[in-house]
């Protein structure tokens, strides 16, 4: 049935249904009309349809997770900062992929939650991937500098430079917290020169320490590490409440911090 056919109340709940996350085919089978008629009464209502390929998806995906920024959406920033990848950009889609060791699937899940989706994630015997096609939420995550060959030029952006959740991101990405086998338990991060400047920026506004960051030899990356106490209580900021982490990094930080409490 041709959407002129349908009541504006009609039409206004397909368009409360799409905006509610459901996808133009899902919402034009409950209706008895095609996608192109779903995302035409989009347009003519005075709303913003969401691209080809976005109307075409047959899985859920919420692109507004990042716009609001909650203490989940900042921390999924800097850990996709560190650790998530954007490809396959054209002017109609854009790929946004994360991927893990196998060990850490539950926390691909996490991300998968976080989007409210059902996409499957791809299993193998030394990885977890999750990867999927959304230009408007690549769009959204080049805001925050997540743009597609962003290693070794990753930049905290300033609205998150001093939020623990976002630098909670970036250590589960790209940090390492050590406990076992040293005299000192260690938190350390490695990326660009400005990403480590960064994390000893917001360090030091809550410790005193004198690290700063070294180049690695060969690679286009930098490096810089907090040891003894002032790792302890970085460990405990970054993670004492968290409501959102890698697993086995805040079992880490839970054991160093506990110190400094």
């Amino acid at each position: 049935m041709p959407a002129s056919f349908y009541t504006n109340i009609q039409k206004m709940q397909m368009i409360a249904e799409y905006l509610e996350g459901e996808t133009a085919d899902i919402v034009g089978k409950r209706y008895g009309v095609s996608r192109t008629t779903i995302c035409r009464t989009l347009r003519v209502q005075g709303f913003e349809a969401r691209s080809d390929v976005e109307c075409q998806r047959t899985h859920k995906l919420d692109v507004s997770v990042f716009d609001n920024l909650a203490q989940e959406a900042r921390y999924w920033i800097g850990f996709l900062l560190s650790d998530g990848c954007i490809h396959g950009v054209t002017k109609k889609t854009a790929i946004i992929s994360l991927a893990l060791c196998r060990k850490d699937a539950g926390h691909v899940a996490k991300w998968r939650d976080f989007l409210k989706s059902d996409y499957r994630i791809e299993l193998t015997p030394k990885s977890a991937r999750l990867a999927f096609r959304s230009l408007e939420l690549a769009n959204r995550l080049a805001v925050f500098g997540i743009v597609p060959r962003k290693t070794g030029r990753e930049c905290p952006p300033d609205v998150l430079k001093n939020d623990r959740d976002f630098w909670r991101g970036m250590i589960d990405g790209d940090g390492t917290i050590t406990h076992l086998n040293t005299p000192w338990p260690t938190v350390s991060i490695c990326g660009s020169r400005a990403a480590c400047q960064g994390f000893i920026d917001f360090c030091l506004g809550h410790i005193s320490t004198k690290a700063s960051p070294t180049k690695i030899r060969g690679k286009n990356c930098w490096h810089v590490s907090l040891r003894g106490s002032g790792a302890r209580a970085i460990a405990y900021i970054l993670y004492n409440g968290a409501t959102i982490s890698l697993d086995r990094k805040q079992v880490r930080a839970d054991l160093i911090g506990s110190a400094a409490a």
